[in-house]
């Protein structure tokens, strides 16, 4: 049985990475502008389902040695297991002082509240950017997505159900905010309007959260790729390209939102464009 929880240390950060869920997409979606004949035959190469990928939705937990923070909460408690598997973990929910969400879509925010309607986090501010916070308040039509309307409007309903739901909690931030001493949020615009990476380090080692900049990693080796939930397509893939040269120029370890799990590793050139080294086959390739 695969485990839903990873362990590993950034400096003296002790980091878990945490699945959530990870329901079936359509691979296509999130490659609307490279040719199927470009990718299948390279996913099938690699032994991947060239239609469909199990998509997991990963949450991040760190704890500094003096704050217990939650990178995004995932899809929510009908769905999702971000609660339990927190509990398993040895970390109750009043225990966290702090979520960061990345930004307001569902599986990221998802799990904002718990099944009475009622902040899951209960003593934990929660941060997000204050340009995130304001597209989703606007009500917005979501005209730009690719999307039948179902799929906007249970966006729309799950934004407007679980920001306003820690209002109360929520501090507002601007980029290059530091969060806690070792986090500082980032701008990785495009994917949404308000998009948070994380810049987090300790002791000397990085770690960069790219969030949904990069979903699949073929989007690394086709950097200018969008997908159909890309609300500035353009903004986000000059995003993606900052993230992934400032990731290799920092040589920075990377968490991802939606890679196999646990979706750490590192980026590395690969002629003129990039690849990704699983954290495992980096462990690897240094013992």
């Amino acid at each position: 049985m695969k485990s839903e929880t990873f362990r590993f240390q950034v400096g003296s950060f002790s980091c878990i990475a945490i699945q959530d869920d990870a329901p079936p997409y359509p691979v296509g979606m999130f490659l609307t502008n490279l040719a199927k004949e470009r990718y299948e035959p390279v996913l099938l190469q690699r032994g991947e389902d060239p239609q469909y990928i199990d998509l997991p939705y990963t949450c991040l937990f760190i704890n500094t040695g003096r704050e217990r923070l939650l990178v995004d909460t995932g899809i929510g408690p009908t769905q999702g297991k971000l609660l339990p598997l927190l509990r398993a973990a040895g970390i109750e929910p009043h225990e966290i002082g702090t979520v960061i969400l990345s930004h307001g879509h569902p599986d990221h925010v998802g799990g904002n509240l718990n099944e009475a309607g009622q902040p899951a986090f209960p003593n934990a501010r929660y941060v997000m950017f204050r340009k995130e916070w304001d597209f989703w308040m606007s009500n917005p039509s979501l005209a730009e997505l690719p999307v039948d309307e179902s799929f906007k409007k249970g966006m729309l309903a799950s934004a407007q159900k679980n920001l306003p739901g820690v209002q109360a909690q929520l501090n507002l931030v601007d980029p290059d905010t530091e969060i806690v001493p070792g986090i500082m949020a980032i701008a990785a615009f495009g994917h949404s309007p308000g998009q948070m990476g994380l810049d987090i380090s300790s002791a000397g080692q990085r770690l960069l959260f790219v969030a949904d900049a990069i979903v699949l990693p073929l989007h690394l080796e086709y950097p200018e790729t969008i997908g159909m939930t890309d609300h500035l397509p353009s903004q986000m893939v000059e995003t993606r390209i900052r993230l992934l040269e400032k990731a290799v120029r920092e040589k920075s370890l990377v968490s991802t939102s939606h890679f196999a799990f646990p979706g750490v590793g590192r980026v590395a050139p690969k002629g003129e464009s990039w690849q990704w080294q699983p954290m495992s086959a980096t462990r690897a390739s240094r013992s």
